[in-house]
């Protein structure tokens, strides 16, 4: 292949990676977390900053990158979401460097192509949450540790530390990619894998020293020590975040497993792990060895901490996992491709994770508004009621809308939404609207409608409209 050809190669994943991204960035009215974000990003770069440290274990990067963002775009989903498409797409452009670094470019390729069309990865590329930005700075950290070992440039050791001092801004998760990165390297000299100079370990050291210290003032700050004393997660927790991520839960790949069918999916990535895992033995390879590894381990891991922390778990906080999961599942089917005789088995391998994922994706399109827990907006939106602030106001959907029994929380954008939200609804509904002063074009259809099917309460910055016979 000629030398060149790696450009369109890395073109084409960010093509498509961008595509499936921004193309319906904003078909989803914002939901409850990033109406949380969205409404202090309005305020201010202070003002975000300050809502993080009051959020339980919060970091403040996704804050301020939001609140820039709306600062420069304006209001509305395509400015809200934008940070995390950017990252989103930043991170398939990152594997597939590292996975080239490390295993050559076919690795690389598959890799990137995975965690484009990877459904988990798709669908938080698209929340104003920190989880697409905690994934960008697992492969931006992973790819600077690498360079660093092997050049052994200052520089690049400098670049390593600010990467992950900036990940720890994005999430505490990223504290698993530094193990991950220290598990290498003690395994790399320790086996004699990597011959490096005395001094690497002064490098590292002081690249994660620069990090701490740079983190440090945050971690102070932070009220991280809270606790919201949620039920402790099941074990199922991690094959959940593992189908999800691979195929959304798609209705095909549900209806075609048993009930318990989550833990097919899962052994079968985590069977995937474990064989670049013994692979990347094979080729002397610590960092990636490890990075399979961590694939199969990580997860119980902060399954065991968040259990110690009596804090909830969903699939979402594992998407800093997911590009070392598609690089694990690329270089095991790419080395099987490569040998003879097991061939078959890797491009059977490689179309069982494509065809999940395109059943996913199929599935994460139909997708019109995120679901959440009614309680949980209930507790928020008092809280936001009785500190006289306002909810954020949305380009695309004028109400913010949840029903008692279903636990439903979407945006309403026409009189036939609210007609068909008002008809599902035989126990308590609620309907919110944003901002006063601001209206949305679909603003004249939707008050006379509200003025048929709901009483209105008022509220300091907000109107709340009753369904009749609701709370």
């Amino acid at each position: 292949m000629a030398a060149e050809a790696w450009w369109l190669q890395l073109a084409f994943v960010v093509g498509l990676a961008a595509l499936l991204r921004f193309s319906t960035l904003t078909d989803r009215s914002l939901w409850l977390d990033e109406l949380k974000v969205a409404v202090v990003g309005l305020g201010g770069l202070d003002s975000a900053v300050d809502a993080a440290k009051a959020d339980v274990s919060a970091t403040p990067l996704d804050y301020a990158l939001v609140a820039a963002s709306q600062e420069i775009f304006g209001r509305g989903e395509f400015a809200v979401r934008l940070p995390a498409a950017i990252a989103g797409v930043g991170a398939v452009a990152g594997l597939y460097l590292l996975g080239w670094f490390l295993a050559g470019r076919g690795v690389g390729l598959t890799a990137a192509i995975l965690l484009a069309v990877l459904p988990g990865h798709f669908w938080y590329s698209q929340e104003a949450r920190f989880y697409s930005l905690l994934a960008f700075f697992t492969v931006a950290s992973t790819l600077a540790f690498g360079l660093a070992v092997r050049r052994g440039s200052g520089w690049l050791w400098g670049a390593y530390g600010v990467c992950v001092a900036l990940g720890l801004y994005a999430g505490y998760q990223a504290a698993f990619v530094v193990a991950v990165h220290v598990a290498a390297f003690a395994l790399g000299v320790g086996l004699g894998w990597w011959r490096l100079p005395r001094t690497s370990w002064l490098w590292l050291g002081g690249s994660l020293g620069l990090a701490a210290a740079a983190f440090l003032p945050w971690f102070l700050w932070d009220n991280a020590g809270a606790s919201y004393n949620y039920p402790s997660p099941p074990a199922d927790a991690v094959a959940q975040y593992l189908t999800w991520s691979f195929s959304f839960g798609a209705t095909e790949v549900a209806d075609a497993l048993p009930a318990d069918g989550a833990w097919y999916v899962a052994g079968l990535v985590f069977a995937t792990s474990a064989l670049a895992g013994l692979l990347a033995v094979r080729r002397r390879e610590p960092l990636l060895c490890v990075a399979a590894a961590s694939v199969v381990a990580l997860p119980f891991v902060v399954l065991f901490v968040v259990r110690r922390q009596d804090y909830f778990l969903e699939e979402r906080h594992f998407v800093f996992l997911l590009p070392l999961a598609s690089l694990a599942v690329a270089y095991a089917t790419v080395e099987l491709i490569r040998t003879r005789l097991a061939a078959p088995l890797g491009v059977a391998l490689l179309a069982v994770f494509l065809l999940l994922a395109a059943l996913g994706l199929g599935d994460a399109f139909k997708v019109e508004h995120k679901r959440e827990d009614w309680r949980s907006a209930v507790r928020y939106l008092e809280a936001e009621m009785s500190e006289g602030d306002r909810l954020a106001p949305n380009e695309n959907a004028e109400l913010i809308a949840y029903y008692h029994d279903f636990g439903t929380v979407y945006g309403v954008r026409s009189a036939q939404e609210l007609s068909d939200f008002a008809d599902a609804t035989e126990g308590d509904a609620w309907v919110f609207t944003s901002l006063r002063e601001w209206r949305s074009p679909y603003w004249p259809e939707l008050e006379p409608a509200l003025a048929e099917g709901f009483s209105e309460i008022d509220f300091p910055g907000i109107r709340i409209f009753v369904r009749p016979g609701g709370r």
